[in-house]
């Protein structure tokens, strides 16, 4: 009896860890959503005439490309109610460029071709795009 009773308590933790799991994760839809994002913006820089840009893909990085993701908390501050979706941009044709040409560039497209509203924000050594519209 004592081992059934084990069990059931590790299967009661183990049901409410993956619940909590489910409820705090983004769902199926919305990475969805995300990697129609991001090849939105691939397309929008490789269309660029600037040939620092020409063939742009992006690759997910962190915990969008491990969907380990995790939902902002409604009601959040600042920039805690979005969502982190890293990427790099691998550039094939920006060979000897310099990162702030580089950077200026992918900025300028941004600018031009998407409807971004809001300016993209320079985060330590990277660039930040924020709330991409649907």
């Amino acid at each position: 009896m004592l081992l059934s009773n084990e069990q059931t308590k590790r299967s009661s933790w183990e049901y409410f860890l993956l619940r909590a799991a489910r409820e705090i994760s983004l769902s199926e839809a919305q990475y969805e959503k995300i990697n129609d994002r991001y090849s939105q913006l691939e397309k929008i820089l490789s269309a660029s005439d600037n040939p620092l840009l020409a063939e742009a893909h992006i690759f997910v990085q962190g915990s969008m490309r491990l969907k380990t993701t995790i939902k902002p908390i409604p009601g959040a501050p600042a920039d805690l109610d979005t969502i982190d979706a890293d990427a790099i941009i691998w550039l094939p044709h920006a060979q000897g460029a310099g990162a702030k040409e580089v950077l200026e560039a992918i900025e300028q497209r941004f600018r031009e071709g998407s409807r971004v509203q809001e300016e993209v924000k320079h985060v330590k050594q990277r660039a930040k795009v924020s709330r991409f519209p649907g």
